[in-house]
């Protein structure tokens, strides 16, 4: 992609925002880098507090994961990236959406 001369690239896909830094570092400055992440967290902020069900008082919610693929790479390389450990995550079958 640096080959092609872009200007923005967006982290598309749900891990790369993990990787903004050393993506940018690989593309260089010259490059946007677009974190849909963002945007879409404050949209779901906005639609739970209309809804009356947005947790403002900071109390621990219950967390589940779900995935597509290798559930038990998730639990480790997941647990790593969030500080927390995952005993359970579900794999859900993408083909019945």
């Amino acid at each position: 992609m640096r080959d092609e001369d872009i200007d923005s690239l967006l982290l598309g896909c749900t891990h790369y925002p993990l990787l903004e830094d050393a993506i940018g570092k690989v593309m260089g400055p010259g490059v946007r880098l677009i974190n849909p992440a963002e945007a879409t967290a404050l949209e779901v902020g906005r639609i739970l507090k209309a809804r009356g069900i947005l947790n403002e008082d900071g109390t621990e919610g219950q967390y589940e994961f779900f995935v597509s693929d290798l559930g038990e790479k998730f639990e480790e390389l997941g647990g790593r990236f969030l500080g927390r450990e995952i005993k359970c995550a579900r794999k859900i079958d993408i083909e019945k959406f």
